[in-house]
């Protein structure tokens, strides 16, 4: 546990919230991989069958046909997440390999890395694509928004300015169709 017991990050002086998250960056990870679960950047998805295939629920896809899936979709249903409403950033932390702490494993006890970066599934969390058109940038991207947090948390509190009803818009980039409106200012 690496926030002091009964407070929150934000109300942290700003140079221990920044320890926390940037020796945290395990925690922070799993908090970004939560909020991509939730808010995937691409929310609706295609492929295109070059061979005809059998999906893992038996449909058959004939060549040709156009495969259309949703990752919003799959970060909410109960069949793939418990409790899929609850943001629980847990979902996304790995055992350890030993005492140790050293290296992370997934639940079939593979090695996990910056390319595997927690032990969920790809084709169970496809906000990267998954097997062979898994994105390259994933590492990267993680890394960013990792950072990014961590800077951000430190320098500056985000207060709702109103209150806020998500009302999604229908694109294949994930936005607001009302934005988030927030107060942001600058931490002491």
């Amino acid at each position: 546990q690496l926030l002091p017991a009964g407070k929150e990050l934000l109300d942290l002086p700003k140079k221990e919230a920044f320890h926390i998250l940037s020796t945290g960056l395990v925690e922070t990870k799993a908090v970004v991989m939560e909020v991509l679960r939730l808010h995937p950047s691409v929310a609706i998805d295609l492929k295109l069958a070059i061979n005809d295939d059998v999906l893992p629920t038996g449909v058959k896809v004939p060549r040709g046909a156009t495969v259309v899936y949703t990752p919003f979709a799959m970060g909410r249903n109960p069949e793939i997440w418990p409790n899929p409403e609850k943001f629980d950033h847990t979902r996304f932390l790995q055992k350890r390999d030993n005492a140790n702490n050293a290296t992370p494993t997934n639940r079939k006890g593979k090695r996990v890395s910056v390319h595997r970066p927690t032990s969920v599934s790809d084709f169970k969390y496809p906000v990267f694509n998954a097997g062979p058109r898994l994105c390259l940038g994933r590492p990267l991207a993680v890394l960013e928004m990792q950072l990014m947090l961590c800077i951000l948390v430190a320098r500056y509190d985000f207060k709702p300015s109103k209150p806020h009803l998500p009302k999604a818009k229908v694109t294949v980039v994930a936005a607001n169709e009302n934005g988030v409106p927030v107060y942001v200012t600058r931490r002491n």
